[in-house]
């Protein structure tokens, strides 16, 4: 995030978000938008700490004018108007947008430590049909509590099917390897079955507690295993919500 030197040269205004009475002014990909600082300064730790940059005697603070834009990196036009959206929804309460706009809004809610955004796409994505798969990289990326990362390794522990070639390579050796440690588990037990060979497909009676207890006790041993540092869902920090 800066606001040096900025050429206003082959920059656009937003159709959208370049708002009158905004008092912030936002630069993204090419693109000016001017906001509400109000949220900004009120939801996130990362812009508040912009705000109280010491300027220098006449100068404009960061983000009053469009040549003190505050530029945004790591971060797509398309991702940044979807975050605005929560703030500026027209139909005020309903949030009506698809899994991968949430998973967007989850990703900038993490990075800028909006708390109450990012509780509220955890929130929006819960109620949503998703692949686990997909929603167990989403959750994992983006620090999300692990009572909602729990139930999806058990079902991954659950399945038929084991991960495919593209699930194993999206979801990393960690994860894969968890995964794996699980389903061996569950299906360890013995069977008279001649077509087995030896190993039932899933106890019969196997309660799903019974697989979120191990799905908690795996996830606890790859945190005690991780080496200093080292970022993972099953850390301390992810056992409450991401802590801002």
């Amino acid at each position: 995030m800066s606001s040096h030197g900025i050429s206003l040269k082959n920059i656009r205004r937003s159709s959208t978000y370049f708002l009158m009475g905004g008092d912030l002014h936002i630069l993204v990909e090419g693109v000016m938008f001017r906001v509400h600082k109000f949220f900004f300064d009120r939801e996130s730790n990362t812009f508040r700490r912009e705000f109280v940059v010491p300027v220098s005697p006449g100068a404009q603070p960061k983000g009053a004018t469009e040549s003190t834009a505050l530029v945004l990196e790591d971060v797509t036009l398309d991702e940044f108007e979807k975050f605005l959206w929560v703030f500026y929804n027209p139909r005020y309460s309903i949030y009506d947008a698809a899994p991968e706009d949430w998973v967007d809004i989850l990703k900038l809610a993490h990075m800028w430590k909006f708390r109450e955004v990012y509780e509220l796409a955890v929130r929006e994505l819960e109620r949503l049909e998703m692949p686990v798969v997909e929603r167990l990289i989403a959750y994992q990326a983006y620090d999300v509590n692990r009572e909602f990362v729990v139930p999806l390794y058990a079902e991954l522990f659950r399945r038929d099917a084991p991960l495919s070639k593209n699930e194993s390579q999206r979801l990393g050796i960690e994860t894969v390897y968890t995964i794996w440690m699980g389903r061996e588990r569950l299906r360890a037990k013995p069977t008279n079955d001649v077509h087995s060979h030896g190993r039932s497909p899933l106890p019969a009676g196997l309660q799903e507690a019974e697989v979120e207890a191990m799905a908690r006790d795996l996830l606890a041993d790859r945190a005690a295993n991780s080496s200093p540092g080292q970022s993972s869902v099953t850390s301390a920090r992810a056992t409450s919500l991401y802590e801002y």
